[in-house]
């Protein structure tokens, strides 16, 4: 009798239950079905064991409302909807909920377009390269956009609508920029990769409102201001006449 099965979908591994025995609650919190599990898993929802989250990916918690656990395994259950997407735009430079109170909104960057709603979440992901260069890997087999990628989706998008919109408004782009900066990024560090990406990300006039941006950044370093030599003397016009009314004018602006 085979002992146990090994999920391998989409990459995710995990040794969920012995064959004729299977003990749900020491599986991992979330976790994806497959052809071998169908039946079993089918036969735990119906029997209150477990929750279905989203198509084929369950959970044996049963206490906590579902918002909660796919909070807290985010990036699993993105990973297995979404494998090898880019999390892009602003949620690359922040992973706080909207202002506005709305559901969490997750941006993504992959092969096509797709929206879908989870518990407390709503994923939109948006056509657009994989993985590119200074991108750092996540968890739940996602990748993060670097701070110079973010910039440039963000400026990519002309108009923000409201709170499901991918991009910053500029007032909270502008914050969001000196922030990195203070926080120890070298602005010409960030210039340079933001050219570098440019071109794959067909982000040339983002670039250039990238650039306007950083130039008038009260955070941007520049040259102190050299202080105005003081005006030469001025020299009284030649008179023999001490009353005379050009010399007089040039005596009252002393």
């Amino acid at each position: 009798m085979i002992r146990g099965i090994w999920l391998t979908h989409h990459g995710y591994r995990g040794n969920l239950f012995a064959m004729g025995s299977p003990h749900w609650t020491s599986s991992p919190e979330v976790f994806p079905s497959s052809a071998a599990l169908s039946t079993r898993v089918t036969r735990a929802v119906r029997g209150g064991q477990l929750r279905r989250i989203h198509g084929r990916i369950y959970t044996p918690n049963l206490m906590d409302p579902l918002e909660d656990v796919v909070r807290r395994n985010r990036w699993q259950v993105v990973g297995l909807l979404f494998p090898g997407a880019v999390v892009s735009h602003r949620s690359a430079l922040s992973s706080t909920p909207d202002e506005e109170g709305m559901e969490d909104t997750l941006f993504l960057s992959g092969d096509y377009d797709r929206i879908i709603r989870l518990p407390g979440v709503r994923i939109r992901q948006m056509a657009g390269p994989g993985p590119l260069p200074g991108d750092q890997p996540l968890e739940g087999y996602l990748f993060r956009s670097s701070p110079a990628r973010a910039l440039l989706e963000c400026l990519k998008v002309r108009r923000v609508r409201g709170p499901y919109s991918p991009a910053l408004s500029e007032d909270r782009l502008r914050r969001t920029l000196e922030d990195l900066l203070n926080g120890g990024i070298p602005g010409a560090s960030l210039l340079q990769a933001a050219r570098e990406l440019a071109g794959p990300l067909r982000a040339e006039s983002a670039l250039e409102r990238l650039q306007r941006l950083m130039g008038g950044g009260p955070s941007i370093p520049r040259p102190p201001v050299a202080a105005a030599p003081d005006p030469p003397p001025r020299l009284l016009p030649r008179s023999t006449d001490p009353w005379d009314p050009e010399v007089m004018r040039a005596l009252e602006s002393l």
